[in-house]
């Protein structure tokens, strides 16, 4: 009742300050924030505004205090006061994403550099004045990106010099700092910070988690140090950071730091697909390596094949004498594993071409990805076409098998016998690319619910991914200006360039200068074939009987 009272005054516009300062020291939080919000719809001026706000702006309630953020938008006037008000709002972040405090800072701090833009010039003026110089730089620093390009690195620089190089970079600043280093003197004063190697893990941290929002050639040319530093430590999962941030920031010439991290008897798959990586942005220095590790036949296959692939950017003589000894000893899984990865790169594609021609891969060993992407390689080699017609063929014959397939898995879902607590176990890889819940990856469609779904409906998506799918999680396919091709889930596409996400949540950055091409696979679904085939009978009802609890 009150609140529609307090909107009848905004209707004819009778401003009761008594009234609204009663409203606003309510112990209710609704009525606060109401009265907050009814300041707009009254002719007052910057300071009386300001007067109002002061102690709302600080209030427990995070409803509240973005509606302060809000009106100060919606009055289009300010002064110092609110200026102040606002630059205060602009508290540095908490860390995380949790509603209850962080997911709030992070709303408030959008809200007041939103409404600080609108005021360029009273904020200039504000952050030229004494009273800005006792606040906190980080807040400081937060609001000055409302303002142009040109003032903000002045106000950056002003900071930095006030402060000696002591603002505290943390994540939201780091960014900030991140992308003014095509600034000359940005670049020289923060120089010394960046390249601490006491900060080394926290500083390659951020740029590892936004890597689209950060990387730059200065910025990779200021973390060399630091990164080998973390190379040199003893502890793997520190030097795992700095081989990552090797790889995906393209720094050359480490051979020796890295290479003495290779133990093929001790050294985990992960560290070894990361050393890999780091070394692949220069193949011909690194041969050697990339043999040694594809001829080993006591790694993974996965380590193996990265090897070779590798190993065939640099010399691909030497990688078809390696894969003509290995391929005897492969099933179609391991071969379907090879075509694969090196499908994803001109000089792998011509291998793969080579080894068909030679009768040592048959087109089973294709998936209708991989014959595609060789194909691409080179249009005009009729080898690559040839291998994707007997593919496509292949496919059309697969269809007529896959109605007696679905009439066993039919067969075994109708009767109902699965354990649901086995089945469980067997669904975490659904996980992998599924939601259910608070788990998993949204690659996919989430699952919850699954247990409404139809048997057949819910079969078909699991043994035809691609007649199931929904547009928006097709494969989208990037191609790289070297020829090489990058296929995952679409994560975010802006002018900086392309993510890409695979399942298990792995992710990879392409900056749009090595950007050729890209575009959702028409049809393509991001789900793998045949995911259920290598289960027993047993195993699928138990599986399916899972499914079902998931309402």
């Amino acid at each position: 009742t009150r609140i529609l009272a307090l909107w009848s005054l905004e209707g004819i516009r009778h401003y009761d300050k008594e009234l609204i300062n009663s409203l606003l020291a309510s112990s209710e939080h609704d009525l606060r924030r109401e009265a907050v919000r009814s300041l707009a719809s009254f002719s007052l001026d910057a300071s009386e505004i300001a007067s109002a706000l002061e102690n709302a702006s600080e209030d427990s309630n995070p409803m509240v205090r973005s509606q302060v953020l809000r009106t100060l938008n919606e009055v289009g006037t300010a002064n110092a006061e609110t200026i102040n008000l606002l630059v205060k709002a602009c508290k540095p972040e908490l860390g995380g994403n949790n509603m209850g405090g962080p997911y709030e800072r992070n709303f408030e701090r959008f809200l007041a550099r939103k409404t600080l833009e609108s005021y360029p010039e009273e904020l200039k003026m504000f952050i030229a004045s004494p009273k800005a110089k006792q606040l906190n730089p980080s807040n400081i620093l937060w609001a000055s990106q409302a303002l142009e390009e040109k003032e903000r690195d002045r106000v950056f620089l002003d900071l930095w010099t006030q402060k000696d190089g002591e603002i505290d970079l943390n994540e939201s600043t780091f960014i900030i700092v991140a992308n003014m280093l095509s600034n000359p003197t940005i670049f020289k004063a923060v120089r010394s910070t960046l390249e601490q190697v006491e900060k080394a893990k926290t500083h390659i941290s951020y740029t590892l988690k936004n890597l689209a929002r950060v990387q730059s050639s200065q910025l990779t040319q200021l973390l060399v140090k630091p990164v080998k530093s973390l190379l040199q430590n003893k502890d793997e999962s520190t030097q795992r950071l700095g081989l990552e941030a090797v790889g995906k920031l393209r720094i050359k010439n480490l051979q020796n730091y890295i290479i003495p991290l290779i133990i093929e008897e001790t050294s985990t798959a992960e560290t070894l697909e990361l050393i890999l990586l780091a070394l692949e942005s220069q193949p011909e220095q690194n041969k050697k390596i990339f043999a040694q590790l594809s001829k080993n036949n006591n790694l993974e296959d996965e380590i193996r094949v990265s090897a070779l692939h590798s190993l065939t950017k640099a010399d691909q003589s030497q990688a078809y004498t390696i894969l003509k000894t290995w391929l005897p000893d492969l099933d179609e899984t391991q071969k379907k594993l090879i075509t694969k990865d090196l499908s994803a790169s001109k000089k792998g594609a011509l291998l793969l071409k080579q080894l068909f021609e030679k009768e040592l891969l048959s087109h089973k060993a294709f998936d209708i990805s991989s014959a595609e992407k060789v194909r691409l390689s080179n249009k005009n080699d009729p080898i690559g076409t040839k291998i994707l017609d007997q593919v496509k063929k292949q496919r059309e014959e697969d269809k007529k098998t896959f109605e007696a397939k679905l009439s066993h898995y039919m067969a075994i879902a109708e009767k109902e016998n699965g354990n649901a607590a086995e089945g469980e176990t067997l669904f975490q890889v659904c996980l992998l690319c599924h939601t259910v819940g608070d788990k998993g990856y949204n690659y996919g469609p989430a699952l919850d619910g699954s247990a409404l779904r139809e048997n057949e409906a819910l079969l078909t998506a699991i043994l035809d991914p691609d007649a199931a799918l929904e547009g928006s999680y097709a494969v989208y396919r990037v191609t790289k200006t070297d020829g090489s091709t990058v296929e995952g889930y679409l994560i975010k596409r802006d002018n900086k360039g392309t993510s890409i996400g695979f399942m298990g949540g792995s992710k990879v950055f392409i900056q749009a200068s090595e950007i050729k091409s890209q575009s959702f696979l028409a049809g393509r679904s991001f789900m793998v074939e045949g995911l259920i085939e290598g289960y027993s009978d047993e195993q699928v009802a138990d599986l399916l009987a899972y499914i079902k609890t998931l309402k």
